[in-house]
């Protein structure tokens, strides 16, 4: 109903308190569906909480052997981060959070049938 009236106040000569009344709206519905502080402070105790394990039981653990070759080429082959949300394999290419492109072009909210990039970066975030 509100959509109605904000409409019927642009047509009437009142087109920036439809605007603003609009975009109101409009945030308020996007926050109340998807909050995305909200699922990350969820998800993010128990991240730590694996990481602070993991750091416990293999912290002494070396990871490999790294030449100043590497280091000066980038880093390149130097096993240093762990990091989930992309993997560029150079068999199969990138893959996001274990997706492949096709797959998320199939899986994520689209528009004009392609993916969405808030969808991306709500599955880069949070794993979902």
């Amino acid at each position: 109903m509100l959509p109605a009236v904000v409409r019927g106040l642009a047509q009437n000569g009142v087109p920036q308190f439809a605007a603003s009344c609009l975009s109101l709206v409009s945030r308020q519905l996007n926050t109340a569906t998807t909050d995305l502080k909200a699922v990350l402070a969820e998800k993010i105790p128990a991240e730590q909480a694996q990481l602070k394990a993991i750091k416990k039981e293999f912290g002494k653990r070396e990871l490999g052997k790294v030449t100043v070759e590497m280091a000066i080429g980038g880093m390149r082959g130097i096993p240093g981060l762990l990091w989930e949300t992309s993997l560029l394999d150079p068999e199969r290419g990138i893959r996001f959070r274990g997706h492949s492109i096709p797959e998320l072009q199939a899986k994520l909210p689209a528009a004009n049938k392609e993916p969405l990039p808030e969808g991306l970066l709500w599955l880069l975030l949070t794993g979902d």
